[in-house]
């Protein structure tokens, strides 16, 4: 009679498996600004030009209204290989219908809002805080705004 067979449980059993291949890396490093393509068979497009500091959240809450609308711009700018890249001096369009001017709008104040958080969402800095004050006679202390207050967002603000 032989023995059964011994397992030993700290070792489990051999499975020869291939080696997966490294993926491949693609770095990209655009040199010039990157000048996107108006898409073909599109209405004339408005384009701005991209400053220092600017990036596609910015742009869309400036332009667009909400920053969150980004990905508008990354659909009509095909030519934007990283959305985290944006060359200074390059062309961005703006999506067919929308002026590049800003018109002034109202907005509802969150729990949490102050009005430097309110200047970089909708104007893209904070420290444009003072134009939406001074836009808001009803507001007598500027660190103190409501929530369900209403606000007036001006077209535009010089800082």
């Amino acid at each position: 009679m032989s023995a059964p067979p011994r397992i030993i449980p700290s070792q489990p059993p051999a499975v020869r498996v291939a080696p997966a291949r490294p993926a491949a890396r693609a770095s990209i490093a655009p040199v010039a600004p990157v000048v996107p393509v108006a898409p073909n068979g599109t209405a004339k497009l408005n384009a701005i030009v991209v400053k220092p500091g600017d990036s596609l959240w910015k742009i869309a809450a400036q332009k667009l209204g909400k920053g969150f609308r980004w990905h508008d711009l990354l659909a009509v700018n095909p030519g934007i290989v990283d959305a985290n890249y944006i060359a200074v001096g390059s062309q961005i369009y703006l999506p067919a219908g929308v002026s590049p001017l800003r018109t002034a709008m109202s907005i509802t104040v969150h729990k949490g809002d102050t009005l430097s958080k309110i200047a970089r969402t909708q104007l893209g800095r904070a420290s444009l805080w003072a134009c939406i004050a001074h836009a808001n006679p009803a507001v007598r202390d500027a660190n103190v705004v409501f929530e369900g207050q209403s606000l007036l967002i001006p077209a535009s603000c010089e800082p």
